[in-house]
Parts: structure tokens; C-alpha cells; sequence
């Protein structure tokens, strides 16, 4: 099975657009993103006015057999996303303060990556043979302990891996790679169709399932993935909840979802109820690598974000993070080359 399917994310059906109108997103479950050079010109049209059309069939690939799946996302359709990127109400962090970022639409890969994906393109499994390593720290046995399992997302690996990874499955895609390793520690971007990280602007565009002021705008700008209630938000990810606290009882002194996910550590990617977009595990679970250099100011544009710098963003937070480190619109940093139990990734695509 390897075709374009329509989708329609749960949650869709609050914000429908007119009759006869174009859906605010348009949701393409994309299985087998090679070979998809017609895929941004082949639309079926979701339940809520238009036309229907049969999508095109598309080749099978190693991306489709390994289980990934991606949604367009595209609030305005083909046009570019202008959105309000960052904390607006003026309870973020210093860092959130927000400015105007306009983002063309791409593909999004509905869960993070998870260990079987990892180890059948890479070939390895190190999370065993590892320690944590971040800021500086090193604590052994902390990658393993944490999680190990096919279905986990994928941890304890750095920034450049995450690339590596990402390039590797394109080429398996017959795509062009989009990084280009010029030394161990430095990369540039080919501007080609392969798979990559978001940038900053895009995940949080897809966490919050922002429409750019379109239907359902003010029901879809979400504190957490999914949803504005501290208390709800174990129905859409494995956050910091009442296990976390049993299970970990010495370890988080901090603030806790008033709520049960059913896992004390990391949970099989999916587990929880998608976004209004269609995406899993946007908040909770593992910190995500996203493309940008980390900066104390947004930068607005999209998918250029800083020149440089010395540490890449992460977002959305992890299984046993406080509700305020949990939010869409938070932001942390690691170093390129460290490595953690709590940072994994999801892969995107440009259109």
C-alpha cells in the first residue's frame, strides 16, 4: 500500500470550512515521500465542499515500508503561512517575544523517528553503548535506562546524526540529500527536496496547528499541542504526569500535569491523540532537534533562520518536563554534537 491518501486530522471537523470553499489544511497522508516530484500538484479535495478527485498512485519506497507518513501542511493552500511566531500575551520567556514569520508550505512527518526506523537505515543501535552526553555533563547508563524498545522515538542522538540520518533516507528515496557534510562538525544546505529537520517557525506552525487566521484560528492556537488544559493534556502526549512522579519519585522536584498518560518514561510514538493537524507527540515524549541555530531573539523567515551559531534549537519538550517547558511555544538549545535521553527528532520535507 503505497498511494496519496486524504486524511482528515483528528479535530478537524470543528473548524469545516464553507461550503464550496478550500479547507484551511490541506492534510496529505504521504506514504512513500520519494518519487513525489507531482506529489504537491495532485490535491483531493477534504470533506467540506469541492470536487474529489482519486489520488496518484505512488512507487513504493524505504521510507513508505519503514512506516513513516507525512502531512502537507498548508493552511492557505499553496501560498506562503504569515503567522504571529512566539509567545503573544506576554508570559513567555524573554527569548519567545514574538515577530512575524511566513512559511511555505512542506511536509511534516506525523511522529517522531522512532529506534526501528533509526537502526534499519543507520545500521546501529546506540542508545545501549552510550552516555548522556549535554552541557558539558556525561552520566552513564542514563541513555539505556531510560528507554529501549522498536517502537520508542529515537534518543540520545546529536544534531549531526539527526542529518545524517535524514540525508541517508534520501538517498535510499532516490532524493537528492539535502545537507552536504563538508567536515565532521559543519554541514550546508543543497536547497533540494530530501528529507531534513523543520525550522523553528514551521514546527511551531504544525504544534499549534495555527491557520494563519483562517476558520478555526482561535480554537487551534493551543498553550500545548492540542489543547490550552494543563489537565487535558495527557489524552495528547506523554508529558510529566502522575506516573512520571511515582516512577521517578527522587528525581523531578518541579511541577506536574494534574493528569495520568499511562507511562512513566518514554511511550511508543502515536500512543496519543494527534493535533488538529494530524501530528503525534508534538509536546511530550522527547525534545525534537529543529534546523536553527538557537539566538535570543525569532528570527521570522523560514527555513533560513540565524546563519549561525553554536547551539541548535530543540522543541515541544519531553515525558518529564514541567507544564511551562512544555509549551508550543517554549524554547531550549544543546550543542550540535551532544546527546541526551530526553531529544529525539521527526523529519520534514519542502514542497
Amino acid at each position: 500500500m503505497s498511494d496519496i491518501q486524504t486524511q482528515q486530522a483528528p479535530g478537524q471537523g470543528q473548524a469545516q470550512p464553507p461550503a464550496g470553499g478550500s479547507p484551511p489544511v490541506l492534510l496529505y497522508m504521504i506514504l512513500g515521500a520519494a518519487a513525489l516530484g507531482v506529489v504537491a500538484g495532485v490535491f483531493s479535495k477534504l470533506k467540506g465542499g469541492g470536487d474529489s478527485r482519486e489520488p496518484a498512485p505512488v512507487a513504493r519506497s524505504a521510507s513508505s515500508d519503514l512506516g513513516f507518513s507525512f502531512v502537507e501542511i498548508a493552511p492557505v493552500g499553496p501560498a506562503a503561512c504569515t503567522f504571529t511566531f512566539g509567545s503573544v500575551d506576554g508570559s513567555g520567556d524573554p527569548d519567545e517575544r514574538p515577530v512575524q514569520a511566513t512559511v511555505a508550505p512542506f511536509l511534516l512527518a506525523t511522529t517522531e523517528v522512532t529506534q526501528a526506523q533509526w537502526s534499519e537505515i543507520m545500521g546501529t543501535d546506540p542508545i545501549p553503548l552510550r552516555e548522556r552526553r549535554w552541557g558539558g555533563k556525561k552520566n552513564a547508563g542514563h541513555c539505556q535506562r531510560y528507554g529501549v524498545g522498536a517502537q520508542l522515538p529515537m534518543h540520545c542522538i546529536s544534531w549531526h546524526e539527526a542529518v545524517d540520518f535524514a540525508n541517508r533516507l534520501s538517498s535510499k528515496d532516490g532524493l537528492q540529500p539535502y545537507y552536504e557534510r563538508i567536515s565532521f562538525d559543519k554541514v550546508r544546505r543543497t536547497g533540494s527536496k530530501g528529507y531534513r529537520l523543520p525550522t523553528e517557525a514551521e514546527w511551531e506552525l504544525a504544534a499549534r496547528a495555527d491557520t494563519c487566521g483562517g476558520p478555526g484560528a482561535a480554537d487551534r492556537d493551543t498553550r500545548f499541542s492540542g489543547t490550552n488544559s494543563s489537565s487535558a493534556m495527557c489524552r495528547f502526549g506523554n508529558v510529566s504526569s502522575h506516573e512520571t512522579r511515582n516512577s521517578h519519585p527522587n528525581d523531578y522536584k518541579w511541577d506536574f500535569f494534574p493528569c495520568s498518560d499511562g507511562y512513566g518514561t518514554l511511550a511508543p510514538v502515536g500512543s496519543f491523540q494527534a493535533n488538529a493537524f494530524g501530528l503525534s507527540d508534538m509536546t511530550g515524549n522527547v525534545w525534537e532537534w529543529v534546523e536553527d541555530w538557537y539566538g535570543k531573539s525569532y528570527v521570522g523567515s523560514s527555513p533560513t533562520g540565524k546563519a549561525s551559531g553554536t547551539k541548535k534549537v530543540i522543541r515541544g519538550g519531553a515525558w518529564h518536563n514541567k507544564p511551562a517547558d512544555s509549551r508550543t511555544r517554549n524554547r531550549y538549545y544543546g550543542a550540535p554534537a551532544d546527546y541526551s535521553f530526553y531529544v529525539g527528532f521527526r523529519l520534514a520535507r519542502s514542497l
